[in-house]
């Protein structure tokens, strides 16, 4: 295989990984939405840090340079951009996959510390709609109030923004990043590390 090729499968590889992670994002978005009727929203990054794992550790099997983790963090952040939320909620995306990358390929700690520390860094990148909640109060709501939206939505959208749930939605994300990628570890160990890849999902 030429490097062209190589190159090209690459980008191929990508897209679909950014496709997949889109969809594990739209779900956890539903579920939450569904079952949770207020705090919903700042627990999204938490629930896709649990379930986002495996497709992170594909990445970093198919594409193992860096800038596959910079490319689907920024494309995520980039649809936020342009589906309405706050015009800043796209920065946490690029910043934390550039992280993410970073950890996993800049740095010399172990190799299975920079899959738990990268992946929990990357899945910050989704609190992209929420941190103007918390850090850029009166305009985020002037925001709101300039595209139309009552102050009964304003209010709704604000009744979980507390210290108490910022601290909660940080937390829970560390969480959901490390148990996610325990789980996700030993899926990539049982069904997708039939021959060795970039992964070794059985260091200690």
């Amino acid at each position: 295989m030429t490097q062209q090729q190589s190159r090209i499968k690459e980008l191929v590889s990508i897209g679909i990984y950014t496709a997949v992670y889109f969809l594990v994002v739209c779900f956890s978005t539903a579920f939450l939405k569904l079952t949770v009727p207020i705090f919903n929203s700042i627990m999204i990054p938490a629930l896709n840090a649990l379930l986002a794992s495996i497709v992170y550790l594909l990445v970093l099997d198919k594409v193992s340079r860096f800038g596959a983790l910079t490319t689907i963090g920024s494309v995520t952040g980039l649809f936020f951009l342009i589906t309405g939320h706050f015009p800043l909620a796209f920065v946490p995306g690029i910043v934390f996959s550039v992280l993410a990358d970073t950890i996993q390929y800049k740095t010399k700690l172990p190799s299975k510390a920079k899959l738990y520390v990268g992946y929990t860094a990357f899945s910050f990148g989704l609190t992209g709609p929420l941190l103007p909640l918390w850090f850029m109060k009166r305009a985020y709501i002037n925001e709101l109030a300039s595209r139309g939206k009552s102050q009964a939505y304003i209010d709704h959208v604000f009744s979980a923004i507390t210290t108490t749930s910022f601290v909660v939605c940080m937390i829970s994300i560390i969480i959901g990043g490390l148990v996610g990628m325990t789980i996700g570890l030993k899926i990539y160990a049982k069904y997708f590390a039939v021959q060795k890849g970039s992964i070794d999902a059985s260091q200690d």
